[in-house]
């Protein structure tokens, strides 16, 4: 004869045919049995139940962490959004303001440079005028020189014929 399992295959007490064949066992259930088994089934719904509620519990945690994670993360996040702003606009200030004194600084550059050109350029006229005096000057002595040597040569001529003369007369 086949052996029988409780329903939910917990415990079966086995019983013996004829009392003394324990090799072809046949298991019959007790009240004790069906009460074990209710209890085991009903542990066995307990736990189920605990588990799903601890699955829930466990989730509804986590997500209570991540929505806390995300929460503080997305602070953070915010908080260094605006340092970064706050520095990117302290950085286009402090641009804007070397552009401008680096144009002020440039303009003053550029009109230093325009009166240096023009008194580089009076300097050039006035050493221009300055060589062409020194060569009229030059001229001027050069003529007042061989003017003067005529003037020596036509002396020293009548020096001599003065001389000659007087000495005609002496003789």
């Amino acid at each position: 004869m086949p052996s029988k399992i409780s329903v939910r295959g917990i415990r079966a007490i086995p019983s013996a045919k004829n009392g003394d064949d324990h090799s072809a066992q046949s298991f019959k259930p007790t009240r004790l049995q069906d009460t074990e088994d209710q209890e085991l089934e009903l542990y066995a719904k307990a736990v189920a139940e605990f588990k799903v509620s601890w699955q829930k519990h466990k989730q509804e945690r986590e997500n209570k962490v991540l929505q806390a994670v995300r929460t503080e993360l997305n602070g953070y996040l915010s908080g260094k959004r605006a340092a970064m702003e706050e520095v990117t606009v302290k950085i286009e200030k402090t641009y804007q303001n070397y552009l401008a004194q680096t144009t002020v600084v440039e303009d003053n550059i550029r009109a230093v440079m325009v009166v240096i050109v023009e008194k580089q350029q009076k300097l050039l006229s006035l050493a221009v005028q300055k060589h062409q005096k020194v060569i009229e000057v030059g001229q001027d002595v050069e003529a007042a020189q061989t003017e003067a040597l005529r003037h020596i040569k036509t002396a020293c001529k009548d020096y001599i014929a003065l001389e000659d003369v007087l000495s005609a007369e002496h003789d």
